[in-house]
């Protein structure tokens, strides 16, 4: 792109020394400038941008006009205020000088005061529209570290919340005193981290300046921001102890907690040699009376023998039972679900827990 960016102001220049009114003397020395700025072995940008707005001071005055237009409207979508205001330029210079007759081919047009206006001009669009779009590149820069940081913090945190479940799971650690407190807390942090995420994909490109693009990603603002997530989490945990809230969708906090599975390890081992058995002769019911010692109270080992007996059945769905052999010990219950997902969700929008408490505000006025 900037090669072929090279061979277009390579061609311009080209062109300003074969016009008809010729280039000055005391220009000469910008065709020098210019020839040696697009010779260079390492040509970057700012060296394209400096022989662009030396093009402007010597490229033919015929197409001054039709340049300035070009990169006015070039303005228009990365900076619509200066699009304006430069637009409006033009156009009280074309009212300014209409009167003025300009032989554009003719030696006399370099002294010629519009024409010396619509370089001066071009050369202001310029500084504005080089200054734009470094603008842009370097945000766009500051943009994709962000989002790498941000994403490696999403994926310290996503570990971080799998410890914590299968550590409050497992082995009972976390605030007994508070049943979920800790697990609500990390999902609002990644909550936080997704909502920063997903908003690095439509934020701080146009209109954004460096400053504000550095301010908004440095290291303070994002610790600042994933932890308001998780206080913003806790917070809604203590709102639903507190009941003002009611409804199927919120969490019974008592409840929260793990249950369960029907096959755990010491299940799953008797079963598999029940079901190594499926072939013999005896009937099944009577396999079953090794797991009887699995339960403590004749009522669940009555159920579960019931509910096994239907499930040893020669019809039943094989592939379906040994894919549940293969799950966990615990599933998260529906209180905990609940709680889960209000608390991602308090972290992932600023405004949940403010527009949870403007509809609780009405009620308490109403008592």
């Amino acid at each position: 792109m900037l090669e072929q960016f090279r061979q277009n102001l390579r061609v311009t220049l080209d062109v300003s020394k074969i016009q008809p009114n010729g280039i000055p003397e005391h220009l000469a020395a910008y065709n020098e400038a210019i020839e040696e700025l697009l010779g260079k072995k390492e040509f970057s940008w700012n060296d394209a941008y400096e022989v662009e707005k030396r093009l402007a001071h010597v490229r033919p005055a015929a197409s001054l006009q039709s340049e300035l237009d070009t990169q006015i409207a070039s303005l228009e979508r990365v900076s619509p205020e200066n699009f304006r205001l430069f637009k409006q330029m033009n156009t009280t210079l074309t009212e300014e000088f209409k009167d003025d007759k300009v032989e554009w081919e003719a030696p006399s047009a370099w002294s010629q005061p519009y024409v010396i206006a619509l370089r001066s001009l071009l050369e202001q669009v310029l500084n504005e529209v080089h200054w734009k779009y470094a603008q842009r590149y370097y945000c766009r820069k500051i943009k994709e570290r962000y989002t790498t940081k941000v994403s490696a913090i999403s994926v310290g945190l996503l570990v971080l919340f799998l410890i914590v479940i299968y550590a409050v799971a497992q082995h009972r650690y976390g605030f007994l005193t508070y049943a979920g407190l800790e697990i609500a807390f990390f999902a609002g942090l990644l909550g936080a981290s997704f909502s920063i995420l997903t908003g690095t994909r439509n934020n701080y490109t146009v209109g954004a300046t460096i400053e504000d693009m550095l301010r908004e990603t440095g290291n303070a603002s994002t610790l600042v921001r994933i932890s308001v997530g998780g206080i913003a989490a806790v917070m809604l945990y203590f709102f639903f102890e507190s009941s003002l809230l009611a409804g199927t969708i919120i969490p019974e906090l008592p409840n929260v907690g793990f249950a369960k599975t029907l096959f755990d390890e010491k299940f799953s081992l008797a079963l598999r040699n029940s079901l190594d058995m499926r072939d013999a002769v005896i009937e099944p019911p009577a396999l079953l009376d090794n797991l009887r010692s699995v339960f403590k109270d004749t009522d669940s080992r009555d159920k579960f023998v019931e509910l096994l007996a239907q499930r040893l059945n020669p019809s039943a769905d094989d592939l379906s039972l040994s894919a549940r052999l293969r799950l966990g010990n615990f599933v998260p219950n529906s209180e905990l679900c609940k709680l889960l997902i209000w608390s991602f969700a308090a972290g992932f929008s600023e405004k949940l827990v403010p527009s949870v408490l403007a509809k609780v505000q009405p009620a308490e006025k109403e008592n």
